[in-house]
């Protein structure tokens, strides 16, 4: 990004999520750095950026009022970008149309929070608290897939969090999902908490694990890989789980993605990757450094590797650093 686009569109913002449109444009949800510890996230200013980058072309959206929480997606049939954040608000736009009205999940008395965008299938889906799982059926209109119909949740313990008014006394809740396709579909969450969906039924797994699951995905290879706090990487399918043994890090892992055969799996201080129970950290000797981690995304034809002030772009052979500090920038 040239200096003067970085200067214009993202300086003072960090970097909050990334969508992949195609290999040549990338959307990111930024929002702006406030130092005071006694602002409101939700009065945050939060900005759609849109980023061609061969040739560079950047347009933004702004509006206030979302959290600091966000996730993007990317409808490609309908060319509309979805946001969410945490508080369960939605945003919808389309490419050619800039007109983003905030709407609410449906059955949001019952949903405390929500963690993740993901998509099975070209259809996308939201993830949350409490063992909540919405799936996108058209512009505006979602379908709540855990219902108390589907499977029981622990009302219990959901009136003692509303007592309190702290969301966190919940050891469980999807961080959250992903799928083979929408009738095999696994989710986890805090305290080692598992569930599979068929289509019709929810079944909770046994996995020997009683540590946060951040993040899962149902790899090519037919296996489920799931990493979570304390570096824990679990490979299954159904209720049959093994432990990945390794021994680079103790940090939590936050994202995980499969790119050209290989397992890519992030933390804030790093990239990790995995391949036939060899897993070891990415050295960036091919191309640009990387120094900001949290989140990696890819579809098949690139990897996005980034973090609240930098994201770098892999196509399997060299990393391209896309954002990043002006002192890094293209000066042309």
């Amino acid at each position: 990004m040239k200096n003067s686009n970085y200067e214009r569109f993202i300086k003072g913002f960090f970097i909050n999520n990334c969508a992949i449109v195609d290999k040549n444009k990338l959307l990111f949800v930024v929002y702006e750095v406030n130092n005071d510890p006694s602002s409101s996230m939700s009065t945050s200013t939060v900005k759609l950026v849109s980023y061609d980058f061969n040739p560079e072309k950047i347009g933004q959206l702004g509006w206030t009022g979302g959290t600091r929480y966000l996730k993007i997606s990317y409808d490609s049939n309908e060319e509309r970008s979805i946001v969410v954040d945490f508080d369960s608000g939605i945003w919808e736009s389309k490419q050619d149309n800039y007109n983003f009205p905030l709407y609410e999940l449906p059955n949001k008395k019952n949903t405390f929070s929500i963690h993740d965008l993901i998509t099975i299938d070209k259809t996308i889906y939201a993830v949350g608290r409490p063992r909540k799982l919405f799936k996108r059926t058209s512009h505006k209109q979602w379908l709540d897939i855990t219902d108390p119909k589907k499977f029981p949740l622990p009302y219990k313990d959901i009136e003692k969090a509303k007592k309190s008014g702290r969301i966190l006394d919940l050891d469980f809740g999807f961080n959250s999902a992903d799928g083979f396709n929408e009738k095999d579909i696994y989710a986890c969450g805090d305290a080692g908490d598992l569930w599979h969906f068929n289509g019709s039924n929810w079944r909770q797994l046994d996995i020997p694990c009683n540590v946060s699951l951040n993040c899962i995905l149902c790899a090519d290879d037919g296996f489920v890989y799931i990493a979570g706090d304390l570096g824990v990487i679990y490979k299954g399918i159904n209720d049959k789980w093994e432990k990945i043994e390794q021994s680079l890090t103790k940090v939590s892992f936050i994202n995980i993605t499969s790119f050209k055969g290989i397992l890519y799996i992030s933390t804030e201080n790093g990239l990790y990757q995995y391949k036939d129970y060899i897993f070891w950290r990415v050295g960036f000797d091919k191309g640009d450094i990387q120094t900001s981690f949290n989140w990696v995304t890819s579809n098949s034809e690139i990897l996005v590797s980034y973090g609240p002030d930098q994201a770098l772009v892999f196509d399997g052979n060299k990393w391209i650093q896309v954002i990043g500090p002006p002192s890094k920038q293209e000066t042309k």
